[in-house]
């Protein structure tokens, strides 16, 4: 297994798992909670569940490199559709597995009581898939693929935890970048916890809670659109969010604004 990173080194401690094992846990279908944590209390914070929770390593690794571009129409009606606390609502994106060169158009939907639907296809990453994007955005979301215009790409890095019952993932993603007409805008020491499981309160849920950190509504695309795009996009049910967020990292006043 390759050595970590001093700041990340304590994910040697836990029991591997392989991806084959944890299949059952995939969760399509499930709930979504998130917490936000700055990056330098992980390594506390995780040790906790170091005997609850297994690790997914592939090839040896443990931390993997993400790469997803976001699609939305020319008024941006997904966005504002979160923005305006409106469920039953869309995303979608197209997400490259950078360390495995795997690559999948998704869409998520949200929906009225709260259950993420999760339907994904992979690409074949040498060719062009343009006719499978377009096919698939049309079987599988109410949007037709020429009402949509890329908006922006967002690479981080990520670990998954994988509760023992298989019934449990707890995704952590930092070192987010945002990337958008060659600009890029780097957020320092922030991290993102997404649980995801058949129910909406776990053990990972009620610890934190226990320790004072409460779910978090958090979206990393509604978060990039607020960065890169706040000029003309509104963004006041945000606000207080943001103020939240610029506690844990560092020079984005001027972005936020």
């Amino acid at each position: 297994m390759e050595l970590l990173s001093d700041e990340i080194s304590f994910l040697n401690d836990f029991t591997p798992v392989s991806l084959i094992e944890i299949e059952s846990a995939v969760l399509l279908k499930r709930f979504d909670t998130k917490f936000i944590i700055s990056q330098d209390k992980l390594p506390k914070l995780l040790k906790r569940f170091i005997n609850q929770y297994r690790i997914l390593e592939i090839d040896e690794k443990r931390v993997f490199r993400y790469s997803t571009t976001y699609y939305d129409t020319s008024d941006c009606e997904m966005y504002l559709k979160h923005h305006n606390k409106k469920l039953n609502r869309y995303k979608i994106r197209i997400r490259r597995y950078l360390d495995s060169d795997l690559c999948f158009i998704e869409s998520k939907f949200k929906s009225n009581v709260g259950r993420v639907d999760k339907k994904r296809l992979e690409l074949n990453s040498a060719n062009d898939n343009s006719e499978i994007i377009e096919k698939f955005i049309t079987e599988k979301t109410p949007y037709l693929p020429e009402d949509l215009e890329k908006q922006f790409n967002i690479e981080f890095s990520r670990f998954t935890l994988v509760n023992f019952d298989s019934n449990e993932r707890v995704t952590i993603d930092y070192n987010l970048a945002y990337h958008m007409k060659g600009n890029k805008v780097k957020l320092n020491n922030l991290a993102v916890i997404e649980v995801k499981s058949k129910g909406q309160k776990t053990d990972f849920y009620r610890y934190m809670k226990s320790e004072g950190i409460f779910p978090f509504k958090i979206s990393k695309y509604c978060l990039g659109q607020n960065i890169l795009n706040s000029s003309f996009l509104k963004s006041n049910r945000f606000k207080k969010r943001n103020r939240q967020i610029i506690k844990l990292i560092q020079g984005m006043e001027e972005i936020f604004g």
